[in-house]
């Protein structure tokens, strides 16, 4: 029984280390882990990546993505949350996102979110007001709930794709991604 005993404990110490090593392995594939690719100079762009370069200028931020041509600013001082546009989305937290809780928001709490898809149906859940974004024949969505606002603009620089920006959290800030949504510029 001893001898059994022993085989058994050191066949599961085996495979507890084999399983170790096995997920340790898989969460390094290039699919499950994307490089920054878009912010190395002269880097070859990774479709699935586009990272943001934000600046500060005073009280208003900008951002921009020259590889999908587009640029806009945010007033105030914001956390960016998420660098990653096309693989996961760009976000803005005028708060500290220790607090918050994802389901109920403080006043004047808001975060900004920013992706990138192929069809604005698909992302909208209401109905689509159409609007002129940066010359641009552009949308305007709002939540069924009134818990967010979003408007959806196509990119010149990569046809077929849109920017969505929205706007979640205290409801009597949502004007605020109308002035942000006045300064982008689409190239």
């Amino acid at each position: 029984m001893t001898r059994i005993t022993l085989i058994a404990a050191v066949a599961a110490i085996a495979l507890a280390a084999g399983g170790w090593w096995y997920f340790a392995q898989l969460s390094a594939w290039p699919e499950n882990s994307v490089p920054a690719r878009n912010d190395i100079k002269g880097a070859e762009p990774d479709p699935r990546y586009y990272a943001m370069d934000v600046s500060q200028d005073g009280n208003r931020m900008l951002v921009t993505n020259t590889a999908l041509g587009f640029q806009f600013s945010v007033p105030g001082i914001w956390r960016i949350g998420d660098n990653r546009l096309g693989y996961g989305t760009f976000q803005m937290f005028n708060y500290e996102e220790a607090a918050a809780t994802g389901s109920k928001w403080d006043a004047g709490e808001n975060k900004i979110e920013m992706a990138l898809i192929d069809d604005p149906a698909t992302f909208a859940s209401g109905s689509m007001t159409p609007v002129k974004i940066a010359g641009e024949d552009a949308f305007r969505t709002e939540g069924e709930f009134k818990n967010y606002v979003s408007y959806i603009v196509p990119l010149k620089a990569a046809p077929g794709k849109f920017i969505t920006m929205t706007i979640y959290g205290d409801p009597k800030n949502y004007t605020l991604l109308d002035s942000v949504v006045a300064t982008l510029s689409i190239k």
